[in-house]
């Protein structure tokens, strides 16, 4: 094999590697990124949930006061405080049931993460071993050509007087 062919060999299998290396990083990357995006979504299905919460508690807080109001100027007529212990009742399972639903979500959205951040370390050693790959069979057509072996090492024709 002539010394410009291994060239060749050498720079193309040094292109390959760094295009297997390149792939894998960017890919991992964008893994990296999409998980980066669902953690912020846990924790905003979290802040979400807590200012809904606060809003839910102020109306039942107001209900409250409407009916305090009613039964007072009624002089207790239909309006009891039982009705008023049934908003809070409400309220507090309502406000239950939405954070069991939010820290679920929440939960959800971390898992995928931490699979899309799996996925990035596997793409990127997946990179490093398909570059591996490229080197190790061009390094084997290399060796078969004879190139470097019965002191022939630069596929030159030998210089006269020399050994």
């Amino acid at each position: 094999m002539p010394a410009v062919a291994a060239g060749a060999l050498i720079l193309g299998t040094g292109i390959k590697v760094y295009g297997a290396l390149k792939g894998a990083s960017d890919q991992a990357n964008i893994e990296e990124q999409k998980a980066g995006f669902a953690r912020e979504q846990a924790d905003e299905v979290l802040a979400r949930e807590s200012i809904n919460e606060g809003l839910r508690n102020d109306a039942a807080f107001r209900n409250k006061l409407s009916f305090g109001a009613a039964y007072a100027g009624t002089g207790k007529a239909g309006v009891g405080i039982g009705s008023m212990l049934e908003i809070q009742r409400q309220t507090d399972l309502q406000n239950a049931l939405s954070k069991r639903d939010a820290e679920f979500q929440a939960a959800q959205l971390r898992k995928g993460a931490a699979l899309q951040e799996d996925l990035a370390g596997n793409t990127r050693t997946a990179g490093y071993i398909s570059a591996a790959g490229t080197l190790l069979g061009s390094a084997g057509k290399i060796i078969d050509t004879g190139l470097f072996t019965s002191g022939k090492t630069t596929g030159l024709p030998s210089m006269p007087g020399g050994s």
